[in-house]
């Protein structure tokens, strides 16, 4: 689907999202890519801005619990979730977010032991 709505020129690829006040942003994509016990930096920390995430899926090795959070150790964005080893996650694009972080922290996956997770996510800061 393509075509031409308000002055924006739209396509097959959804590469920027309007934020509630009317800003055209960036969708950014991202590897996931941990296998460390605790703390895994998804997404840097954004100056002055929160960052929001709009989709993501992943796959694990093994059994393993996971926790998206604000910050390092930080307040839990998805609540500790158990999945079975081979299991696959996926959360579709939600143009309203899913969860997003506190101003000025980056977005952190806490796993529950040391079990590769592989996939993407996509997110914007504003």
């Amino acid at each position: 689907m393509s075509g031409f709505a308000n002055g924006v020129t739209f396509g097959n690829a959804v590469d920027r999202i309007w934020s509630p006040s009317g800003e055209l942003l960036q969708v950014n994509s991202s590897v996931i890519s941990a296998a460390t016990l605790g703390n895994n930096t998804i997404v840097a920390a954004q100056a002055g801005k929160a960052i929001y995430v709009l989709s993501y899926e992943i796959v694990v090795a093994g059994a393993v619990t996971i926790d998206f959070q604000s910050g390092a150790a930080g307040t839990s964005l998805s609540g500790v979730q158990s999945l079975a080893a081979n299991a696959m996650k996926v959360l579709p694009h939600n143009p309203t977010s899913w969860f997003s972080t506190a101003v000025g922290a980056l977005l952190n996956l806490s796993l529950g032991g040391a079990v590769q997770i592989s996939g993407s996510i996509q997110w914007v800061a504003f």
